[in-house]
């Protein structure tokens, strides 16, 4: 016999059972050291090289089976013998044996336990592997237990649930260690089981990918919640999850992977079609203001060859109307928002636009707007625009002049509430009292009441003390 110590890892999660095995191996033949749970005895192994393992079968954290699969990944230990112990042995029909392992002992009374533990040595040293019958050590010894029955009929339900999901599921140590992933996260994260188990989460990742988990989880350490968070991991778009899991001392937190790389992509693919349809929406607008532009300016040069000085003002009064329309589509092409319009700067510029068009060097026009920034749709700025366009325009025409002891001022404001109100005064000359607003025969009051009519509003005139228009819509 060697000199040697025969070198023994016994792993359990209770200290007074690891202490007891430890007292009946305490002669100099071995080398005994012992380890709480399977990532203590992971971190042990490499360096202390174990001859023979003694390891419970049901462990918080890394359970007996998958800490017996991991040693056996190792090249290191395949000469190593393997023995579980197992509470459970008479609480199923068939006793399940993790693969690897070499021998099975039934936990019961520790002086029955010492010689089964002798006889695991003894198998070794005789080099009787792959649990036959009589590696079945204990069993006459026990009795069963029908509540640890029931408790393993429903552990293996759950097993089975874990391994078919779609879903990854990677439980966590507190120090943020693998202690288990089901097979779909293995694949989301692109390695082996082995390679996983016991590695810290974020060694796993690189660069960015590891600032982002860990972010992460130091937001979820610090309280707070963590749920549908979307990140790219190994080419997968993963929508995570982490809740925690507290029994007794033990606590862990589950870390749920939802691969959504397929709706990710699908949604990549809906906004560069959308951005395509809005470039080519972009452009129409584009092509409706050029187009507008250059009928406005026919219709400039055909009213220059018309002798007829009335048909010339009708074709020149289609300008400004023209002007309010390519206005819109020219806010339309610079706006992010194809659907809603800034109403101040759009009646601004149109404002300014009139003003430009219809005043001349004998006096000049102030212009006053008071309009939060809001946004309406399209086309209720098209119908506002057309009617100021008409409102501004007899203003200009009409209500201003030279010899004005005040300022020609052009005032624009707009109040929100539940029915909305522009307003659109000027001083200088009031507006004719015996014209009817409603029933005028005028084209641009026709075209007004038709208008303030498609947005379901109201059309109100004050004349004192300065004149003022008050779209209610």
């Amino acid at each position: 016999m060697s000199n040697t110590p025969l070198k023994v890892l016994i792993v359990d999660n209770h200290p007074l059972f690891l202490e007891s095995i430890s007292r009946i191996l305490s002669s100099t033949e071995y080398e005994v050291k012992t380890a709480i749970g399977g990532l203590e005895a992971i971190d042990l192994i490499e360096e202390f090289h174990p001859q023979i393992f003694i390891i419970d079968l049901i462990m918080p954290y890394i359970s007996g089976e998958k800490l017996c699969k991991y040693i056996r990944s190792l090249d290191t230990f395949k000469d190593s013998f393997i023995a579980i112990l197992s509470g459970i042995a008479k609480e199923t029909e068939k006793i399940s044996i993790p693969p690897g392992a070499d021998a099975f002992i039934a936990k019961g009374p520790m002086k029955h336990m010492a010689g089964n533990i002798f006889d695991v040595i003894d198998l070794y040293r005789n080099k009787k592997r792959d649990v036959p019958f009589e590696n079945l050590l204990g069993l006459n010894e026990i009795a069963p237990r029908h509540i640890t029955k029931e408790l393993l009929f429903s552990l293996r339900h759950l097993e089975v649930l874990l391994d078919n999901m779609r879903e990854g599921v990677i439980e966590l140590s507190l120090d943020n260690r693998i202690v288990y992933i089901n097979p779909s996260a293995v694949k989301i994260l692109d390695s082996s089981e082995m390679d996983l188990i016991s590695k810290n989460l974020l060694s796993i990742f690189h660069n960015e990918d590891r600032q982002k988990f860990k972010t992460m989880l130091s937001d979820f350490d610090s309280g707070l919640k963590v749920k549908d968070v979307i990140l790219s991991v190994n080419k997968h778009f993963v929508q995570i999850d982490i809740l925690k899991v507290v029994e007794g001392t033990v606590e862990a937190k589950i870390i749920l992977l939802n691969d959504v790389t397929r709706f990710k992509e699908k949604e990549a693919r809906l906004q560069k079609a959308l951005a395509e349809k809005e470039m080519l929406i972009r452009e129409v607008h584009h092509r409706v203001k050029n187009n507008l532009n250059v009928i406005s300016g026919l219709i400039s040069i055909q009213s220059s060859m018309i002798d007829d000085v009335e048909v010339q003002g009708m074709l020149l009064e289609i300008q400004p109307r023209l002007q309010s329309i390519s206005l819109v589509h020219d806010k339309l092409y610079n706006t992010e928002d194809l659907s809603n319009i800034y109403l101040n700067s759009y009646m601004e510029e149109l404002a300014m636009l009139l003003i430009g068009m219809m005043t001349n060097s004998e006096f000049a026009v102030n212009l006053d707007i008071d309009i939060r920034e809001i946004t309406l749709d399209t086309d209720t700025i098209v119908s506002l625009g057309l009617i100021s366009t008409e409102l501004i325009t007899n203003a200009l025409k009409y209500g201003f002049y030279s010899d004005n002891p005040e300022e020609n001022t052009l005032r624009i404001s707009f109040d929100e509430g539940e029915r909305n109100r522009l307003r659109i005064s000027n001083n200088g000359r009031p507006f004719p009292v015996d014209l009817d607003i409603n029933s005028s025969r005028k084209l641009g009051f026709q075209v007004i009441n038709l208008l303030v009519g498609q947005i379901n509003g109201e059309l109100e005139l004050k004349r004192d003390p300065v004149t003022e228009f008050s779209i209610i819509f």
